[in-house]
């Protein structure tokens, strides 16, 4: 397997029956070529056909953006690469749900403001199954990764 299929295979969650449409080869051959994969963490956004369209990544210090447009006959790539400590604010959402099963389910949403750039929206409740799982990943890597660029001692 070579790397962009890896990559594709990550992105649709392992399953070699996921529509080539879900991950595209073509975005995952942009994504190889702009992350250096693997990252640290990453969320995926769905357009409304069930394509994976949107894709954010931490690695080291760098926030990352990817976002495609068109088909497999013309994917059109652009995004933006960001430092932590260029992050203007980070606006956080939960929606909290208590019932007699759980101790209660939260749908997260993370927008993230940045100097000079698009702000970045996360919402876990756009997701569904392995997407679901990176977007909550995604967050909680995002939140400790500006604790830690905040944390005494740190410039």
């Amino acid at each position: 397997m070579n790397d962009v299929e890896a990559i594709r295979e990550e992105l649709t969650g392992g399953d070699r029956w996921s529509p080539d449409g879900e991950a595209s080869s073509a975005f995952a051959l942009a994504v190889n070529s702009f992350t250096g994969w693997p990252v640290d963490a990453w969320a995926g956004m769905r357009d409304e056909q069930g394509r994976l369209r949107k894709l954010y990544w931490l690695k080291g210090n760098a926030l990352g953006q990817l976002t495609a447009r068109g088909d497999e006959n013309g994917l059109t790539v652009t995004g933006s690469i960001h430092l932590i400590s260029n992050i203007r604010t980070v606006h956080l959402a939960a929606e909290v749900t208590l019932d007699d099963y759980h101790f209660g389910h939260g749908r997260r949403q993370i927008t993230v403001v940045v100097d000079g750039g698009e702000d970045l929206v996360v919402d876990v409740e756009s997701c569904t199954g392995h997407l679901r799982l990176r977007a909550d990943g995604f967050i909680d890597a995002l939140v400790a990764a500006i604790a830690a660029k905040s944390s005494p001692g740190d410039s």
